[in-house]
């Protein structure tokens, strides 16, 4: 399985903590170009041969799975499950998705281990597939996402999806936020273990203050936040002296080592801001230092200046001047184009030369947006800083990547990009059939030469398209698909109700999707069945032979 385009970027920039991604390598047209054509095929009953094992069986465990402790949620028992317990981690899930198949033994014992704390949370699942309703009320867009309520109140997860990770992710959501720093040892202690962190100083371990830094405390992953009631003790944590309580700071190693907070606690709010503003380096180097916090650290928006170390020595302190004006609402990254490690990167920005170059990028879940740069051909300071407010105040329009438009276009399965799908696709007197897939995809390259006959089979009706486009170099919002392949049918007449095939990828399964779902009727002439089964075992043979090339490949 594939997941989608932004979904990727999201895990370049976590390569370095352990998340690899694969290298590109052939792509599933070649696959399709040495396909057996099958001039005589009928679809009958019965005649279904399963090639494409697809996501349907990936990352399904084996065995039972004791699933007894995870609450199953529904319409009828959402906002009760919710009134009724304080601390509830939901997971919304489809079960086809091989990711949640992955996660649902982690997510069970999780369960199990959980429900016996002194402070117990449930874990309870929602069938986002059966439930769109529900799932789209809260945003979901790619699976499995985990949402955690805490007395109503929702804020996504943000730890890893084993059993260990989920148990320890969760229990830190029940106790205190804050390390309560009370003696000078204990201050000595925490800052020696702690090279960031934020500190408060206040008159009492509760009210308005207190409760608004406990607040923030519990929202945020990654940062330390100690308290005190002693002015002794906040020197030591770096509050200044003129400052009385209430006060808090954010100590970091980085530029601008100490920032103090001077706004209200009448609420969170303010706090929560000041704490996303400052918690990152004012321009972020994509090093292994940072990939994790780049990751995590809340701030959707990124502006990344693609540079080499000669034009940094120039760019990177007006850079950070840029930076200064959209601190906490755009993170400012930089990143070497001479840093082989990082090429995958540049890859997703399709950047190929040594200039200098920024791209923003918007990141919504498992979704994103690719801003270029339009403020004139050369970087400057002014150019930089209204292009960085514009992005900030989501002004600047979206890019959307494509390759180039191909000369000829005459093969069964016609070829899209992001600069044809509004002649082809959406074309509103034919039933466009278009396959997203991936370069490099095994599963992508198993459907290739099924999805070519059934062009083949489709060639003599007119009123029916059958097409395919590279998701991995091409952006445009019809062709974001949570996995690769991801087939679906455009029908005439009606291109904003697009409809996603399920079924199992075969011939005659496509066959019998596109007679049920093509706002055009049409009708297929019927060839001898003999000829069918044998074509049939032929493509499933040659697509066994490609399947065992590949995991030599691989291995």
């Amino acid at each position: 399985m594939r997941r989608s385009r932004s979904f990727v970027f999201l895990l370049l920039l976590a390569v370095f903590v352990g998340i690899q991604l694969s290298s590109r390598l052939a792509a599933s047209e070649e696959a399709a170009g040495g396909a057996v054509v099958n001039d005589d095929w009928e679809v009958e009953e019965g005649d279904d041969v399963y090639v494409g094992d697809g996501e349907e069986d990936a990352g399904a465990p084996a065995g039972e799975i004791d699933e007894s402790d995870v609450l199953v949620l529904t319409p009828d028992n959402f906002d009760d499950a919710l009134k009724n317990n304080d601390y509830i981690l939901v997971e919304f899930y489809a079960p086809w998705c091989g990711h949640c198949k992955e996660l649902k033994p982690e997510y069970a014992k999780a369960a199990t281990i959980l429900k016996s704390d002194p402070t117990p949370a449930v874990l309870a699942k929602v069938d986002a597939d059966a439930h769109k309703d529900l799932a789209k009320q809260y945003a979901i867009s790619g699976f499995p996402t985990l949402l955690w309520f805490e007395k109503g109140k929702k804020k996504d997860f943000k730890g890893e999806r084993e059993v260990d990770a989920i148990v320890k992710w969760v229990r830190g959501r029940l106790g205190p936020a804050t390390v309560r720093v009370n003696t000078v040892e204990d201050a000595a202690d925490f800052v020696k273990a702690n090279a960031q962190f934020v500190a408060g100083y206040f008159a009492t371990f509760d009210g308005e203050a207190f409760d608004a830094f406990e607040s923030v405390a519990k929202d945020d992953d990654g940062q330390k936040f100690a308290a005190t009631t002693s002015s002794e003790v906040a020197a030591l944590l770096q509050i200044p002296a003129k400052k009385s309580s209430p006060a808090v700071v954010l100590v970091k190693p980085e530029e601008e080592q100490l920032a103090v907070f001077d706004g209200s606690f009448v609420n969170s709010d303010d706090l929560a801001k000041f704490v996303l503003a400052h918690k990152m380096p004012l321009v972020t180097p994509f090093t292994s230092k940072y990939s994790q916090r780049i990751f995590s650290c809340g701030i959707s928006r990124l502006l990344l200046l693609f540079v080499t170390k000669e034009d940094a020595e120039k760019l990177t302190p007006i850079y950070s001047e840029v930076a200064k004006t959209v601190k906490g609402d755009v993170l400012c990254i930089t990143v070497d184009l001479e840093d082989e490690s990082v090429a995958n990167v540049r890859n997703f920005f399709a950047i190929t030369t040594k200039e200098a170059q920024i791209f923003g990028y918007r990141a919504f879940g498992d979704v994103g947006e690719q801003y270029r740069f339009d403020e004139g051909p050369q970087l400057t300071e002014e150019s930089m800083k209204r292009f960085a407010q514009r992005f900030a105040a989501d002004k600047v329009p979206i890019s959307y990547k494509s390759e180039d438009i191909p000369e000829k276009n005459d093969d069964p399965v016609k070829v899209v990009v992001g600069k044809s799908i509004d002649q082809i696709v959406l074309d509103d007197s034919k039933d466009v059939l278009l396959e997203m897939y991936m370069t490099n995809c095994p599963h992508c390259q198993k459907l290739a030469p099924i999805y070519f006959n059934l062009a083949k089979r489709f060639s003599e009706v007119s009123s029916i398209v059958i097409a395919k486009i590279n998701g991995e170099l091409n952006d445009h919002p019809l062709i974001r698909a949570e996995v690769y392949p991801t087939v679906r049918l455009f029908p005439a007449g009606k291109k904003n109700e697009s409809i996603e095939f399920k079924g199992d990828k075969n011939l005659a399964e496509l066959t019998r999707f596109l007679k049920a779902n093509a706002a055009v009727p049409f009708t297929l002439e019927r060839k001898p069945v003999e000829a069918a089964a044998a074509e049939e075992q032929v493509i499933a043979q040659k697509t066994d032979d490609e399947d065992a090339a590949v995991q030599k490949d691989e291995l």
